[in-house]
């Protein structure tokens, strides 16, 4: 924030995420990778939704920039939260199903 990084190491279990294995988080091809994402937006749980949420609600507070001086597990608390909401809600499915149809619609036959 204004030109200057700041470091802090987060563990997952303070926001309520269980640590998981590389093995439960580790992608395939493209086919696996989108079953895995086509399941995790129908509301499948798991390390893997884990995953995909923080990472959303790190870049929630990477974008609102607003966290200075503070711990970063509010920021992401509250980011954890919208981007459930976003996938709980159907929001998120919705997005995914327009940007398909609009890269199919722009790729050449």
């Amino acid at each position: 924030q204004d030109g200057g990084v700041r470091r802090e190491v987060v563990d997952p279990r303070d926001l309520g995420i269980e640590l998981a294995g590389a093995d439960s988080l580790r992608g395939g091809d493209r086919g696996h990778n989108a079953q895995v994402a086509r399941r995790l937006l129908a509301g499948e749980t798991g390390p893997v939704r884990d995953a995909v949420l923080l990472n959303a609600a790190a870049a929630l507070v990477a974008l609102d920039g607003s966290m200075s001086g503070e711990s970063l597990v509010p920021g992401l608390q509250v980011g954890l939260q919208r981007a459930a909401e976003a996938v709980d809600s159907g929001a998120a499915a919705r997005a995914l199903a327009a940007w398909v149809e609009t890269s199919t619609a722009l790729t050449p036959a």
